[in-house]
């Protein structure tokens, strides 16, 4: 018999729903998988396994798994000074637990949300180095949420979401996701893209949020964005439109990556502001010549021809 069917007989046998299996009835089922695990009969397929046992259990059966193969543990990069803080924003309390085992056990330190209110706590009290976010949870969704995030922050955000239409992936990435992920999915391949983002977004800082910094420094400029000015290495002060402030933070939370005129409409819109893409132009126009010191030829705000824009200035907190 193959093991699936197997498998599946188990399930019957407990008579458990597919989307609740929990308690006992749960233990037992993930019990027998890793007795056939350990004889060498389970040769899975988590898309074909997924079908058959549903999504939720055989995630939790491959994370589980994973910990009794032979294979050697992938170790933190050796160039890391300090585990690598990440933060699992699930409803789902098997699945939040599950990840921050596994992740654990591979060098990252985890935190845990299961919602957005408790990760907005999370991420105010300690910023981490990257988010999981789930799509569906009750009240404020992780489309929302991630919308709230990349306005203020640079971390970066992987969606793990049941969700698998391909416009469901679309939406996640252009609110502002790194990647996304659809559940099931190969806890080997969360792993290998939780790394290659975190490898992307090495060098950002992922706390420039006006929130928790006052000011910063750029080129030859300080912001203050308490009273929204900037001052010049020579004492003069320049006062910021709302506009030009808001433009500034988008640029300031994002040095050295390119920004399309959609990307800045699209933060401008989240942070209030009635920005149309070609106004983008007439906005960065009017900014170079506060800040610039020739217009013609920028050095801080930089055009990328058929990109959009760049912030090539370094950027430090003070």
């Amino acid at each position: 018999m193959p093991v699936l069917a197997k498998v599946m007989a188990i399930y019957v046998s407990l008579q458990h729903d597919i989307t609740g299996l929990k308690g006992m009835g749960f233990r037992r089922m993930l019990l027998a998988f890793q007795m056939l695990w350990r004889k060498g009969s389970v040769e899975h397929d988590p898309g074909a396994a997924a079908t058959q046992l549903g999504n939720k259990f055989i995630l939790f059966v491959i994370i589980r798994l994973q910990t009794h193969t032979q294979e050697t543990v992938a170790m933190p990069d050796p160039a890391t000074t300090r585990p690598e803080h990440i933060l699992v924003i699930d409803d789902d309390r098997d699945i939040r637990e599950d990840l921050k085992s596994y992740l654990t056990e591979n060098g990252f330190r985890v935190s845990t949300a299961e919602n957005a209110p408790a990760a907005r706590r999370a991420i105010h009290s300690e910023a981490p180095d990257l988010i999981l976010l789930d799509v569906m949870m009750p009240g404020e969704d992780g489309i929302s949420l991630c919308r709230s995030i990349v306005r203020l922050t640079a971390i970066p955000i992987v969606f793990i979401s049941a969700r698998t239409d391909e416009i469901d992936r679309i939406v996640g990435l252009e609110v502002g996701a790194d990647d996304y992920l659809c559940k099931p999915f190969n806890p080997r391949e969360l792993l290998a893209r939780v790394r290659s983002v975190l490898r992307r977004s090495n060098g950002r800082d992922r706390d420039m949020t006006p929130e928790k910094t006052r000011y910063f420094e750029f080129d030859r400029w300080t912001l203050d964005t308490a009273k929204r000015t900037v001052t010049r290495d020579d004492g003069v002060i320049v006062s910021l439109s709302t506009g030009e402030y808001q433009l500034l933070m988008i640029f300031i939370a994002r040095p050295q990556i390119v920004l399309s005129r959609e990307r800045i409409v699209e933060l401008s819109h989240a942070e209030g502001a009635d920005v149309f893409d070609r106004s983008v132009d007439s906005q960065v126009s009017r900014f170079r010549r506060k800040i610039e010191r020739d217009p013609r030829n920028p050095d801080i705000i930089q055009t990328v021809w058929g990109g959009g824009y760049v912030f090539a200035a370094d950027v430090k907190k003070l």
